[in-house]
């Protein structure tokens, strides 16, 4: 329920708002047309005589679009208005309103023709031509990890992954690492934290993103909309430290102060003595640690690290998939992470005081990630309804009414997709867009000890 209650609250901080009914905002108004517009007779399809249509002001419009509704039922009328609804599909010629039958016979699942399903085959059988067929392990020439079908090609030994092509198991080492314990988004790139909960972030200030001259922080203006929906970030972030669910660690290496390192990432587990924690094989994709950062440096007590590109839903993978929920495909870039080193550097890890975690999300790849969620929400029966409700409201549209793009990044190389005005769904191009939100979170960490992989289950 934890990881499900956080899931939540990283949806509403994404999406801003959530919307009071289940239209996309994507439908025209025909019930008020627009001024220069002439409404076609329902009942009649007559056109009605232009020179009786006056403006607000009782003047006689110069021009008038002409309508376009004889001998049809639905559809454009021309002028941006419709000839009618539909309950199913206009004809071509608009001249009838055509239902689709849905077309399962002898069929279990798959498409029914009309835009939905015949079924859904139960757990990892695959769907060929309207039958369920159990999963085929895909295992030849491989000696280890995933076969396809949610099962196993062959376990590794301890502290050992499996390679790319799953042809050999490597082994794994650690070195110094460092615990996450406070985490906290402030409400402005200005004010100190002054809470009680974390004593080691007292001194952390955001950072400029786009090297103006100013600190950034966009994202921390949308805590007060949150409060206003009843959703309290930070405190649904502090119960997560509090109930030690999630263990952030990082990796760096064996000798941190020689030089330039490189800072790995992964989702730990309590190991059997306090300060101690194993890493969980989630955290490795294609046996290279999920996040890794080159070119971390510690320069007098403090660690400095970018700017670099963070996957953010890489790092929420493995959390996710617990709760069922596939992972966000969504990045922070920009990335600066700055911490400075609280005591001394030995065995025991390393910690940090007064860290900041910075970036910035581009418009194009939130709106992305939201529209691929809501997709998954539409085509999957087994995804949570709770969170669903949230993503199929989540529009950009109303985001923007929340939400400042404050970083507006020449030649990032980012595409917005561009989606049909009457079907949200329904993607038909895209254009430049390189607008950002920066984000600032103050970080703190402890000693880590990590003893190795968490054994498999």
């Amino acid at each position: 329920m934890v990881k499900r209650a956080f899931f939540l609250v990283l949806v509403l901080a994404l999406a801003t708002v959530v919307r009071c009914g289940g239209d996309s905002g994507g439908d025209s108004d025909t019930t008020n047309p627009p001024a220069d517009t002439v409404d076609n007779d329902t009942a009649g399809g007559d056109t009605a005589d232009p020179d009786s249509q006056v403006k607000p002001d009782g003047e006689t419009p110069d021009t008038v679009c002409p309508v376009d509704c004889d001998g049809k039922v639905c559809g454009d009328d021309g002028c941006g208005g419709s000839c009618g609804a539909c309950a199913g599909t206009c004809s071509e010629d608009q001249s009838e309103c055509i239902v689709c039958e849905p077309a399962c016979d002898g069929k279990a699942c798959g498409d029914d023709g009309c835009g939905g399903s015949c079924g859904a085959c139960e757990g990892t059988d695959t769907c060929n031509a309207g039958v369920c067929e159990p999963c085929v392990p895909a295992c030849d020439g491989k000696v280890c990890g995933d076969d396809g079908c949610e099962g196993s090609c062959g376990a590794c030994g301890a502290n050992e992954v499996c390679n790319a092509d799953q042809t050999m198991c490597e082994g794994v080492s650690f070195g110094k690492a460092s615990h996450f314990n406070a985490l906290f988004i402030p409400g402005d790139a200005a004010t100190p934290y002054d809470g009680a909960d974390f004593s080691n972030i007292g001194g952390s200030v955001c950072l400029d993103i786009n090297d103006d001259g100013v600190a950034d922080n966009g994202l921390g203006a949308l805590l007060g909309t949150l409060q206003g929906f009843g959703v309290d970030a930070n405190a649904e972030i502090l119960k997560l430290f509090q109930g030690g669910d999630t263990n952030i660690l990082l990796d760096l290496g064996q000798d941190p102060e020689a030089g330039p390192f490189t800072l790995n990432g992964y989702l730990g587990d309590p190991g059997a003595a306090a300060g101690e924690y194993t890493v969980n094989a989630q955290s490795f994709v294609d046996g290279q640690p999920m996040i890794h950062f080159a070119d971390a440096e510690i320069s007098g007590g403090k660690m400095e690290l970018g700017p670099i590109t963070f996957p953010l839903g890489a790092l929420l993978a493995g959390f996710l998939a617990e709760a069922g929920i596939p992972p966000l495909d969504i990045t922070l870039d920009r990335v600066k992470l700055v911490g400075t080193v609280d005591g001394a550097i030995d065995d025991a890890g390393v910690a940090f005081k007064d860290g900041t975690l910075a970036g910035a999300i581009f418009k194009a790849d939130l709106d992305k990630a939201l529209y691929l969620a809501r997709k998954w929400c539409a085509e999957d029966p087994e995804a949570p309804a709770d969170i669903c409700g949230y993503l199929q409201m989540a529009d950009m549209s109303l985001i923007e009414t929340f939400l400042t793009w404050d970083q507006d990044i020449a030649d990032c190389g980012k595409e917005l997709q561009v989606y049909d005005a009457n079907d949200p769904m329904v993607v038909v191009g895209t254009e430049p867009n390189c607008q950002a939100v920066s984000a600032c979170i103050f970080w703190g960490s402890d000693k880590a000890k990590i003893t190795g992989l968490t054994p498999a289950q």
